[in-house]
């Protein structure tokens, strides 16, 4: 599989990732190396308003401030919260 494209590029104020039992707020300077099996909702808030993307089976890195995400599908959604 070849990654496609780029879905998001830009600074975000907030990263929410939304687990199975609650959610989870990502934030730098922190290093941090996630593993999502199924399907899973990240939240971004940015400088142009929120934004919400639906993930199949990905694995993302926060290093130095910059979230990279790869993943099987990847799929814009309507944003209903803020983070």
């Amino acid at each position: 599989m070849t990654a496609q494209g780029c879905v998001f590029r830009g600074q975000a104020t907030a990263v929410r990732v939304k687990l199975s039992d609650g959610a989870m707020e990502l934030s730098s300077p922190a290093v941090a190396y996630l593993n999502f099996a199924e399907v899973t909702e990240v939240l971004l808030q940015g400088e142009t308003g929120t934004v919400l993307f639906e993930l199949k089976n990905a694995v993302a890195s926060l290093r130095n401030g910059k979230l990279t995400v790869v993943a099987e599908e990847i799929r814009p959604q309507m944003a209903t919260e803020n983070p």
